[in-house]
């Protein structure tokens, strides 16, 4: 009921392009006006969205898992301590805690 009545006060509202850019296709605007419209949609920038992406696939193959090295290698992280910044940052646990998930 809430959503409903944002959305109908046009407080809330899709942008297709911002979720034509997350899917993956590339809209046809300058970089800029992209990075204006991502901000505006989501309070985030394109890039913060990617690496919250990344972050999440990371937390998938940790609990299939995955060794700490080869999910940092997988996903093109420079090394362990980029992805556990990177987790901790946007999930609040480090690869082994979350590995340790996966026992527990």
């Amino acid at each position: 009921m809430f959503i409903n009545r944002l959305i109908h006060h046009g407080i809330l509202v899709r942008d297709p392009v911002v979720e034509a850019a997350i899917q993956g296709y590339t809209p046809d605007m300058s970089i800029r006006s992209l990075q204006y419209r991502f901000l505006q949609a989501t309070g985030l920038t394109h890039k913060t969205i990617e690496q919250i992406d990344r972050a999440r696939s990371a937390v998938s193959l940790l609990l299939q898992g995955t060794p700490i090295l080869d999910t940092a290698f997988e996903l093109g992280y420079f090394d362990q301590a980029h992805l556990t910044n990177s987790l901790k940052r946007f999930i609040g646990k480090t690869p082994a805690q979350i590995a340790l998930e996966k026992h527990g």
